[in-house]
């Protein structure tokens, strides 16, 4: 189905905004608030990725395709310490500008009007994973 190919390649770019995003901040993986950030930031940004029809088919066909394999589920997880990143403690000039991006995007989140259905849908279900799952930031 269409959904499911465009929610694995939303889920898709925001592990790899979230990973890339602890990497600045010198973290040997993401935590919650990493995966927060990202998810808002793929809400804000997501439509704009270039080729992103191509992106979507793709998962689409992934998900199709894709036969069902058991979750082997870890019982220890380890949890790191957040910290923002200071944007001027990164020396390449793309990645302090994510990193600005990424800082705007959720410093301005309540007040983010979205433009149209998807980033509306959207917004309001990370609105929804926030308060259900506020402890864990």
């Amino acid at each position: 189905m269409l959904i499911d190919g465009i929610l694995h390649c939303y889920i898709h770019h925001v592990v790899q905004t979230a990973t890339k995003y602890a990497n600045l901040a010198h973290r040997e993986s993401a935590t919650s608030m990493d995966m927060m950030l990202a998810l808002k930031f793929e809400a804000v940004n997501f439509q704009e990725r270039p080729n992103l029809s191509g992106q979507v088919a793709l998962w689409t066909e992934f998900v199709q395709s894709e036969e069902e394999t058991p979750n082997s589920d870890s019982d220890s997880e380890s949890f790191l310490e957040f910290c923002f990143i200071d944007p001027e403690d990164i020396n390449d000039p793309k990645d302090k500008l994510f990193a600005s991006d990424m800082h705007e995007i959720h410093r301005t989140w309540d007040e983010w009007a979205p433009s149209d259905k998807t980033q509306r849908m959207l917004k309001e279900l990370i609105g929804n994973w926030s308060e259900n799952f506020s402890f864990l930031l």
